[in-house]
């Protein structure tokens, strides 16, 4: 979790002035009492029915640094932050996971990772806390990397078809120019040995 905060201050603080008085803005707009912190009942009051009591309870646990049930300015940026990033919630347990976490491959590539993903955090993972239909699991860091050589190759098949196909396109241009050439010439081209020619030409 401390690796969260330091990313969540690190993004913070390369926020333009205008973007940190947003945050200042959204801080205040949460604080209904204008004390300067927000405590889980001003934090819960500004649910829109998006989330489960739980969720949220979690969370502002989970980014309460001293436990005191209060939010101060710089835990709030933390919950923005985590809140942003998308970050799931233990299908196993229900808490939110605000580190590492191991996904259904099954389910977040059969559905691209945009809905129905099935994930567990580590303890409910290790100790099989859960019931699903699937059984292969990662960890979003080898998912991550896994996507990641997927879109290599997918980007060099594509980069491989694109060089074929020009290369495809250049032949037909020197065809043409030859067949321009015997017809000036009275000749007849034979577009079978000239297909015979280019496949053994340095033009492959």
């Amino acid at each position: 979790m401390e690796e969260i905060r330091k990313a969540a201050k690190a993004v913070y603080d390369n926020w333009s002035d205008e973007e940190k008085k947003e945050m200042g803005d959204l801080f205040r707009s949460v604080d209904k009492n204008g004390d300067g912190k927000i405590t889980l009942r001003e934090f819960m009051a500004c649910n829109n029915n998006t989330c489960t009591a739980v969720l949220l309870r979690n969370l502002f646990e989970l980014v309460d640094q001293n436990g005191d049930g209060i939010l101060q300015f710089d835990e709030f940026v933390t919950l923005v932050y985590l809140a942003s990033s998308s970050r799931p919630s233990c299908d196993g347990c229900g808490h939110f996971i605000g580190g590492l976490f191991f996904t259904c491959t099954q389910c977040y590539l059969g559905n691209k990772g945009v809905t129905d993903t099935y994930d567990l955090c580590i303890p409910c993972y290790h100790g099989g806390e859960f019931v699903h239909e699937h059984t292969d699991f990662v960890d979003n860091y080898s998912l991550l990397a896994m996507m990641r050589k997927a879109l290599s190759f997918e980007s060099e098949e594509i980069s491989s078809s694109q060089s074929s196909d020009g290369s495809r396109r250049e032949k037909e241009k020197v065809k043409k120019a030859f067949r321009r050439f015997t017809a000036i010439l009275g000749f007849a081209a034979d577009v079978a040995q000239l297909s015979s020619l280019f496949k053994s030409s340095d033009l492959d």
